[in-house]
């Protein structure tokens, strides 16, 4: 079960969606706590609790990163803070995680602006949710062995829930997209796909990055 979240970089607003990705989080708990693996409580402070009576292993979704950010006290048990980590300890975290959502905000890591995330991510075997712009932006990682692909309008929690939960219906639902058989075909492909990559598809695929870096390297010391 999809369980481990990581968000990677910044705490910075203005270059991730975190003020969205909370705000929608916190609304498909109050919706359907039992689907994170979470129960309510009487208390304000923390109003969701693991629910130890479920199968499975409750929601986090890990921050990891520099730089102050405000939690919700609604995700206060869903959410775990990392800062100032040994690269040692980065790693370690990194590899533990399921998926990572880029939840980019800012334009610039689409058009100007290489994020380290995605080297991030595959250089720890963790697998990438991406959408078509991403995928366009960040071309090394065209390739569904390291890469989950969501339709743009379908948001990242959305698409987290209907992985977890391997349906899509609360999406349909909910969702205020008119309806598009685009759409549909997309969200059918990635909920086919599932969220597990292995690590031998990573292995393999990093190695074909190499193989190729060492095929241009060959070409241009053979020009000197």
């Amino acid at each position: 079960m999809l369980s481990n979240v990581v968000i990677q970089g910044s705490f910075s607003l203005t270059r991730r969606r975190y003020e969205q990705i909370f705000s929608e989080l916190i609304q498909s708990l109050a919706e359907n706590p039992s689907l994170w693996g979470y129960r309510r409580t009487e208390s304000s402070q923390t109003p969701y609790e693991v629910d130890s009576t479920l199968p499975g292993t409750p929601f986090n979704l890990h921050l990891i990163g520099s730089g102050a950010i405000n939690i919700p006290e609604e995700l206060s048990n869903v959410l775990s803070k990392h800062v100032e980590l040994t690269y040692p300890e980065f790693y370690a975290l990194m590899s533990k995680t399921d998926v990572c959502v880029p939840a980019f905000s800012s334009t610039a890591y689409y058009v100007s602006q290489a994020s380290s995330t995605f080297a991030t991510c595959l250089e720890s075997n963790v697998p990438i949710l991406v959408t078509n712009r991403m995928k366009a932006s960040y071309t090394y990682a065209d390739e569904s062995r390291v890469t989950m692909n969501r339709p743009a309008a379908m948001g990242e929690i959305a698409a987290v829930q209907a992985l977890r939960s391997g349906s899509a219906e609360s999406f349909w639902a909910s969702s205020q997209v008119p309806y598009n058989p685009q759409v549909r075909d997309h969200v059918d492909r990635m909920m086919r796909d599932g969220w597990y990559r292995s690590k031998q598809g990573f292995q393999d695929f990093k190695k074909g990055i190499f193989d190729a870096n060492e095929r241009v390297m060959e070409r241009i010391l053979r020009d000197l």
